[in-house]
């Protein structure tokens, strides 16, 4: 079994291990290993149990590294969690806009549904007004306005004590 000198062994691991295939293959690429040679398994050992290597060198980094290191990484993290954040935002607003545009479409389709089932005829125009409508306000009003309506001209036009 061959040992590979890892400098930054941490950040080594923090990269490849979560993606073993792509380190293999990045080893047996610059160890111009392949066939029976080629690298199959990849094992990490914790820190106690690595082998003693002559020659190999232990990663050292002093104080002020380790702390520009965690920085950077609270940085990311900070923004994953603002990422994270701004997904969920967009995914609840894309689904209150799916939502309302649904609830518009469906009480157009009602209110068409409903003045068909009455027997009045509706005009190009009105079925145009209808289907552009996105007040649901407008469609709740002249649904209620369909329902004992006897033409189409009651259905849109508000009652005389409205104001």
């Amino acid at each position: 079994m061959a040992f590979a000198d890892l400098k930054n062994d941490f950040v080594f691991r923090r990269i490849f291990a979560t993606h073993p295939d792509i380190l293999r293959s990045l080893l047996n690429d610059l160890l111009e290993r392949s066939g029976d040679r080629a690298i199959d398994t990849i094992e990490y050992l914790p820190g106690e149990q690595l082998p003693l290597v002559i020659g190999a060198k232990l990663a050292t980094f002093t104080q002020e590294e380790l702390d520009a290191y965690q920085k950077v990484t609270d940085e990311i993290q900070q923004v994953r969690e603002l990422a994270e954040a701004k997904l969920a935002e967009g995914e609840a607003r894309g689904r209150a806009e799916g939502e309302a545009r649904g609830r518009s479409e469906g009480k157009r389709v009602g209110l068409l549904a409903v003045l068909a089932a009455r027997g009045i005829a509706v005009t190009e125009e009105a079925r145009a007004r209808v289907e552009a409508c996105v007040d649901e306000s407008a469609l709740d009003r002249w649904m209620a306005a369909a329902t004992s309506a006897r033409s189409l001209e009651d259905v849109f036009t508000p009652p005389a004590n409205s104001t």
